[in-house]
């Protein structure tokens, strides 16, 4: 194309310029006097105002939606004149990427902002970006002229300032930068600036530092392993490539420093230096001269040969040493750790998965990490629950607790849910939007909150990762959990069903035609009656009463109260009487597993021997077909006495115990275990009488030992206490008063009666 033609293409372009200005004016002078037109014009990217017509009718639609003359409604339109600019050069930037290319297609304003968001960043966005945040996520150690390090606090720095090695920590879509961080591993990487060749592995190196601060391993761009050594012999080459830069000797920094560091072990004395040593001493002392980072200075023009390489090994290899103390110093400043931005990342997959769990951690001297669930029955209100479970629903520790407990962890275990620890509440449901109570009370709820302890995983991005798909894979089996969990109380009798409500009026019926058995219960899959066993058991023996009178309390003593203490033994209570002392050694007695076996067995034996002795008269009456079977033997039951039920006086020896007899739900075995309780109940005087034996028995053997005990302890005492009187000296006899009389006349009764 001839200057000719160039010319006139100029002038067409700047014809149709000029006719899309004075055009946009005539159809839109409102615009045109407060001076929009031109501007857009000359903001226009395509310099032939292509665009204006488009900005003008989207500004003068915008004029039109806020009319008047407000101070708000100016300033909106002077924003919006810079919206309409920005999203026209955005149009520009991006035309090739977007479907439509010509700008007139989009109609208005958001419909083209709406296109230009959906696009993305650009590849040189993404690259600026990139760098940002690498740059945030990131320390620089050290720069000059030869050497730039820098410490990568993130995964994005690491994979941004490593993107030319092979090292593993900056490879993008593996884990290793945040695995070995949080293992206690920190990194410092260094660019040696001066390197000419780009396949030197020793322009660029990770040093790889402990949690102390303490170098480890250095590793070149190859990834290949080396110590300290290697690294400050690359660092000093580096150097020296720098000093050659731009001479002849350029490319040849290894092989000087070779020879430099050959004559500073081999030189002899009086050996001049040649004048490429000067002149690279002279260079070195120029960059390093004023840091304090080389060493002690040296005349350089009289040094001999030795004494030159020397100061100048030592001079280059001096900023290696000081970029791994720099390090040392961010290190111990900042130990490493597990990246908070893949902790964080790790709980969020986490959220968006979870229908009943949480996870979280903590960053204390080390990573510590804790989970757990809440798991809801809210199909099974309060009020659906058996009666049992409404009385004893908040009380600590009942009987309804430990079964509801006991069915949760076999449902969990079935489950695949495996708590280290659980809590049960019935609680109602709370509406967050109304900061209120969605639910009555009687509507609570079961709730069941569970923890999750670390176990096996370590404490890295790495064992967070294990532990948050643990937690996940027990949060997927909650509703097979909750599933069987239903079923388990229903079978139970603990929630509310049609079996619940037929054993419920065979309970009421049953208790109708009982005498002692006066209360049952439903649930757990059984019901239990109970009644009230009255009997005359041993009592204390009266010398154990007297000595206790006698001896008193510590607040209030009586003349034996130096005997106290060989019944009970120091430290007592200032109130405790030695009665006092051996009942609650009675209680101890009577809860003994050997007297409850015992009375068992008798309690067997006593039914068994009722049942024989009717089935012997059944036959002697030909009743042969009517013959009652034992239903002791027959029946399927529990029974036992509630030993925190009972009632006891030592002094008297009266007792009442709670006496109990569960029977199990089961339609082929309900009638029979009916039957023996109405036979129980029938003989309610024998079972009191077994178990007044039983108890008798045990108790009389056990207050004959703590009487022998006692008064073979009160002669020895006395006898203790007679001989250190005899051994006292007193001046004179004191006149023998009424009160000493009796107290000696009862010793002697005492002794008489020991004898």
């Amino acid at each position: 194309m001839n200057f000719s033609e160039n010319w006139q293409n100029y002038l067409n372009e700047a014809l149709l310029a000029e006719g899309r200005l004075e055009d946009a004016k005539d159809r839109y002078p409102e615009l045109n006097k407060l001076g929009y037109i031109d501007k857009m014009a000359s903001e226009d990217p395509t310099n032939n105002n292509a665009y204006l017509g488009w900005m003008a009718k989207r500004l003068n639609d915008f004029f039109s939606l806020t009319q008047g003359a407000g101070e708000e409604q100016s300033s909106m339109r002077e924003e919006h004149v810079e919206d309409i600019i920005g999203i026209t050069k955005q149009f520009h930037q991006n035309k090739q990427r977007l479907q439509k290319k010509d700008i007139y297609q989009y109609k208005a304003y958001e419909d083209l902002k709406d296109a230009i968001d959906a696009l993305g960043q650009t590849r040189s966005q993404k690259r600026k970006f990139e760098k940002e945040q690498a740059m945030e996520g990131s320390e620089i150690i050290f720069e000059d002229e030869n050497f730039f390090a820098i410490r990568p606090f993130t995964r994005q720095a690491s994979c941004h300032y490593g993107a030319k090695s092979k090292w593993c920590i900056s490879a993008r879509g593996n884990g290793y930068f945040d695995q070995y961080t949080s293992e206690g591993k920190g990194f410092v990487f260094v660019r040696m600036n001066n390197m000419v060749s780009s396949s030197d592995q020793e322009r660029e190196f990770a040093l790889v530092f402990d949690r102390d601060g303490d170098l480890e391993s250095t590793f070149d761009i190859e990834d290949v392993e080396g110590d300290d050594e290697a690294f400050h012999d690359a660092a000093a080459v580096n150097i020296l490539e720098g000093i050659f830069s731009g001479t002849k000797y350029a490319g040849q920094g290894r092989e000087m420093y070779g020879e430099i560091y050959s004559d500073m072990n081999t030189a002899m004395e009086d050996k001049p230096a040649p004048g490429i040593y000067k002149a690279i001493a002279k260079e070195i002392e120029k960059q390093y001269g004023d840091s304090g980072a080389i060493a002690d200075p040296i005349d350089i023009d009289e040094a001999e040969l030795y004494e030159l390489s020397d100061w100048i090994v030592s001079s280059i290899r001096a900023p290696g040493y000081e970029i791994i103390g720099m390090g040392r110093d961010s290190i111990e400043s900042q130990p490493p750790g597990p990246s908070v931005e893949a902790l964080d990342e790790i709980v969020s997959n986490f959220n968006g998965e979870a229908r009943y769990s949480h996870l979280d951690y903590e960053m204390y001297d080390n990573l510590h990490f804790q989970g757990g669930m809440s798991i809801e029955l809210t199909d099974f209100p309060l009020s659906e629950w058996s009666e049992k479970v409404q009385d004893e629903y908040d009380d600590y520790r009942s009987e309804t607790e430990d079964k509801l407990k006991e069915i949760l962890s076999s449902a969990l275990d079935s489950g695949g849910i495996y708590p280290d620890n659980m809590d049960i509440s019935w609680e109602r449901q709370w509406n967050r939007e109304t900061g209120s109570y969605a639910t009555e009370e009687g509507s609570e709820v079961l709730t069941v909150r569970m923890d999750f302890y670390q176990e096996y995983e370590e404490s890295s991005v790495r064992g967070f990762q294990e532990y948050a798909d643990r937690i996940l894979e027990y949060d997927a089996n909650v509703d097979n959990v909750k599933e069987r969990l239903a079923n388990a109380f229903m079978e139970a009798l603990m929630i509310k069903s049609d079996a619940y409500t037929s054993i419920e009026q065979i309970k009421s019926n049953a208790l109708a035609d009982l005498e002692n058995f006066d209360e049952a219960d439903v649930g757990d899959g059984e019901v239990t009656f109970y009644g009230t066993l009255r009997i005359q058991t041993e009592r204390v023996p009266a010398f154990l009463q007297e000595i206790s009178q006698m001896a008193g309390t510590e607040n209030k003593p009586g003349p034996l109260a130096w005997f106290r203490e060989k019944i009970t033994g120091p430290f007592r209570d200032r109130d405790e009487t030695i009665m006092k002392f051996y009942f609650q050694q009675a209680h101890r007695q009577l809860d003994d597993l050997e007297l409850n076996r015992n009375w068992r067995m008798k309690f067997g034996q006593m039914l068994n021997k009722v049942y024989d002795s009717q089935e012997e008269m059944a036959k002697r009456q030909g009743k042969l077909d009517l013959q009652e079977e034992n239903l002791y033997q027959a029946a399927n039951f529990e029974f036992n006495i509630v030993k925190n039920q009972r009632i006891y006086h030592p002094e008297s020896g009266k007792m009442s115990i709670t006496f109990y007899i569960e029977i199990p739900i089961r339609d082929n075995s309900i009638d029979t275990g009916l039957k023996f309780i109405k036979d129980v109940d029938r003989l309610w005087s024998s079972v009191e009488e077994v178990y007044e034996k039983a108890v008798t028995e045990h108790m009389y053997e056990i207050y004959a030992g703590w009487e022998d005990d006692a008064k073979a302890k009160l002669e020895v005492a006395m006898e203790e206490r007679k001989k250190e009187a005899a051994a006292s000296e007193t001046p004179k006899e004191e006149p023998m008063t009424e009160s000493k009389k009796n107290m000696q006349s009862h010793f002697d009764g005492w002794r008489r009666y020991i004898s």
